[in-house]
Formats: C-alpha cells, sequence, structure tokens
C-alpha cells in the first residue's frame, strides 16, 4: 500500500489525471463482464476503486501543495 501511495507522490498531476482514467475504464470494463464472466479474484473492483481513492487523495494533496 505504502509502495503504491509513494509510487504516485512522485509523478506530475497530468500521469496521475492518465492513470485515473485507466483506471477508472478497467472497473467499468470489470463491472461490466462480472455478469457474463466472473473473474477469478472476486475482489478485483473493490481493489481498484481503493486505487482510485489513494490517487484522488494524492492528487488533492499536490493541488493544495499539501506534502508528507
Amino acid at each position: 500500500m505504502k509502495n503504491i501511495i509513494s509510487e504516485y507522490t512522485n509523478k506530475e498531476v497530468g500521469e496521475l489525471q492518465k492513470d485515473l482514467d485507466v483506471l477508472k475504464q478497467e472497473i467499468a470494463k470489470l463491472s461490466l463482464e462480472k455478469g457474463i464472466k466472473p473473474h477469478k479474484d472476486s475482489n478485483a473492483i473493490a481493489k481498484k476503486k481503493r486505487t482510485v481513492a489513494m490517487l484522488l487523495t494524492v492528487m488533492q494533496q499536490k493541488k493544495l501543495g499539501i506534502n508528507k
């Protein structure tokens, strides 16, 4: 978890926005596929949503100038 946060804190806001868009597309894709073909990792959507939340937090910290 800390590795992911430290990885995101080293990126610029533009790169973070691109990562956010990709994650949201993956969540939508997994949601659609969920009914058709269940994924082996039933918790994949929740994990991606958690990653999106971390990403949004880091983006907001960068916008406000908060460094942790």
